[in-house]
């Protein structure tokens, strides 16, 4: 009996030994890779006090899930490996068998898994350097040779051997809201019964979607526009919060802003009208309408709070765990291996039992990898012989110039990426839509976008354009980021036409008809032809000149990118802040932006108390951009009054 005993351990020993050294060297991977940042979206900031402790809680529960998965697998091909075998079981056991077992699930999970989305491969030091199709037939070829070495494998073995790796192929690929079906909830709504829906895609520029999609051309040839690009601030107006509350706020919230909050208007007028309200998002960080309990019915997003954070931006790191986040999330998560329409089936269940649904999905996010559907778009079959580096977008100038501008072409040109990722989103969303209308005749509801994305060129010295860098995502105004699609479906009705600019202030307000009783939620744009803007940007960390990197922000209060960081806290709840001086908050120089029909002027802050003029005829600039000083901004203002009627926007 203590042999038996002795030999079961050790074999579990054996499997769990592999598991274990594989968390720790994609760890120490990922720690080589991001250095002292754990995140690409914020290259400033370190590790120290509770920010630490969100990575050690990341790291404890990838190294459960590494274990957890690895016995699992293990107890799968021992299962194998006894079907029709009549021999004693301690003759599989032993430390040495579960060593080959341990490695070959592993290599073969972590085969499949970077098979599905080959992009993670990447980040993966030496092996990004190798073909993608040699890598992946190393860790599958790897993987079963090990497997079998554990077996002690005859060639009648082997039909077990295959059985067991299917059997993990088939568990790796269970659809990610299985057991978010079985979850209980509240009770159904009537079909019958009038309903909205509002669908806002992280990132989708206006001018894609009508080219990924014909169909979904903003209705009469309107110009759909943003409040302000950035997703909080966005949605909380479009929620019917005070437009001048924001004014002056940024990104990342004010610490004062949690400890007084205030309640968006339309909840409180939903509520009073007895209609049920529900927020899905697949990302914790952007809204954390969860932890700080805005008035909805209902909030699903990724648990952890801010923590969250790290598995969005690094969670090639333990691609294991990755997988296992997707399971377990109360809804679909924005990590590499997440996929769309799990998030809008579970738009499909809320549709069900709630009158009001809004609905985010950051799939968009970047940086993100391609998976094996999008890379397979991109070059069919061919990407099989190239490296997964060569596939890697720049994040930023000094890293293009470090790398002598090697990434040149469509492989590494992150608007192939954006395009094909966007694509892809909107034609699993379209045949949904279509399936809500028939199931809901009273469905009203948009598709539409919190902001776009814009992408830096990549210079070289000489002139040369070779690519461009990880997109902006929003914060700047640009038509890139200012003018967002608008697809009306239901019975939704829209009195639009091509002189109109349609913000999501005027969506607000028809909103808010819609809560006040209207059957169906009619678009309509009133008052004046066009849309003045401004916003409290600061100068993007992907510039093209190094000058204008170092002189980038707002001068009149000195706010530079390394600001944010060096104020922004992480809590214990999950919930990230700016704490900060009270003059950081009364910034004089905020970027401008006014469109009308022909033309959009933007005016941004390069440093200096000078502004960049840049006009636009649609997307491309109309001109050359001008620097002007600040004095000039009222005359420009003024400018504006002059050619547009009714009231100026401005939070108003």
């Amino acid at each position: 009996m203590r042999q038996r005993l002795l030999a079961r351990l050790a074999w579990l020993v054996g499997i769990l030994s592999v598991w274990f050294m594989a968390w720790i060297t994609l760890g120490v991977r990922f720690l080589i890779m991001a250095g002292k940042t754990p995140h690409p979206f914020l290259p400033n900031l370190s590790y120290s006090g509770v920010m630490l402790k969100a990575v050690a809680e990341w790291a404890l529960l990838a190294l459960l899930a590494y274990l957890t998965v690895g016995v699992m697998s293990g107890l799968i091909f021992f299962l194998w490996q006894r079907v029709g075998v009549k021999s004693s079981m301690e003759q599989l056991l032993g430390f040495k068998p579960g060593l080959w077992v341990g490695l070959g699930s592993l290599l073969w999970i972590h085969g499949l898994l970077f098979l599905d989305v080959p992009g993670t491969l990447g980040t993966v030091q030496g092996l990004n350097r190798l073909p993608i199709g040699l890598v992946l037939a190393l860790l599958l070829l790897g993987g079963i040779w090990a497997s079998a070495k554990g077996f002690k494998s005859r060639i009648n073995s082997i039909w077990r051997l295959v059985g067991a790796a299917l059997t993990i192929l088939l568990l790796l690929h269970v659809p990610h809201d299985f057991f978010r079906r079985l979850a209980p909830r509240s009770a159904n709504v009537s079909s019958e019964e009038r309903r909205l829906l509002v669908i806002g895609i992280d990132g989708l520029r206006q001018d894609l979607t009508e080219s990924a999609m014909p169909n979904w051309k903003a209705p009469g040839g309107c110009q759909p526009v943003v409040a302000v690009p950035a997703t909080r601030l966005a949605w909380n107006m479009l929620l019917g919060e005070d437009p001048d509350s924001f004014k002056y706020h940024l990104v990342i919230p004010f610490k004062d802003e949690y400890m007084t909050p205030k309640k968006p208007g339309l909840l409180n007028a939903a509520k009073t009208n007895g209609i049920n309200s529900i927020f899905l998002i697949d990302d914790s960080t952007t809204l954390s309408f969860l932890l700080t309990q805005t008035p909805f019915d209902e909030v699903y997003e990724p648990s952890g709070g801010w923590k969250h954070f790290f598995t969005v931006g690094a969670g090639s790191c333990w691609p294991v765990y990755s997988w296992v986040e997707n399971y377990l999330s109360y809804i679909e998560t924005t990590n590499p291996w997440s996929d769309d329409r799990s998030f809008f089936r579970e738009v499909d269940r809320a549709l069900e039992h709630h009158q009001w649904v809004s609905a985010h999905t950051c799939q968009m996010h970047a940086p993100f990898f391609l998976r094996r559907d999008e890379i397979q778009v991109l070059r069919p079959w061919r990407w099989l012989f190239h490296t997964a580096y060569s596939y890697q977008p720049y994040q930023g100038m000094e890293q293009a110039e470090q790398d002598h501008f090697h990434r040149q072409g469509g492989r590494a040109n992150p608007i192939n990426h954006y395009r094909i990722r966007a694509t892809r989103i909107l034609k699993d969303l379209d045949p949904m839509l279509k399936q809500w209308e028939v199931k809901y005749p009273k469905l009203s509801g948009v598709v539409t976008s919190d902001h776009g994305e814009e992408f830096v060129p990549v210079i070289t010295p000489e002139g040369t354009l070779v690519s461009y860098l990880t997109g902006i995502h929003g914060f700047t105004l640009t038509p890139e980021t200012l003018k967002v699609p608008l697809h009306p479906f239901g019975q939704t009705k829209a009195n639009l036409n091509s002189n109109d600019i349609y913000s999501w202030l005027d969506l607000r307000d028809d909103l808010g008809r819609w809560v006040q009783g209207n059957d169906q939620l009619q678009l309509t744009r009133t008052g004046s032809v066009g849309w003045l803007i401004s916003f409290p940007t600061v100068q993007a960390v992907h510039t093209q000149s190094k000058e204008t990197r170092e002189q980038g922000g707002i001068e009149g209060a000195g706010i530079k990118p390394k600001d944010y960081i060096n104020n922004t806290y992480l809590s214990f709840s999950g919930l990230w802040f700016m704490d900060t001086p009270q003059d950081f908050r009364t910034v004089k120089d905020l970027s401008w932006a006014y469109i009308l029909p022909d033309q959009t002027i933007t005016l941004n802050p390069i440093g200096d108390g000078k502004y960049l003029k840049v006009s636009y005829a649609g997307y491309a600039i109309n001109g050359n951009p001008e620097e002007i000083s600040a004095a000039s901004i009222e005359s420009i203002l003024k400018d504006y009054h002059a050619k547009k009627a009714g009231p100026w926007l401005d939070g108003k």
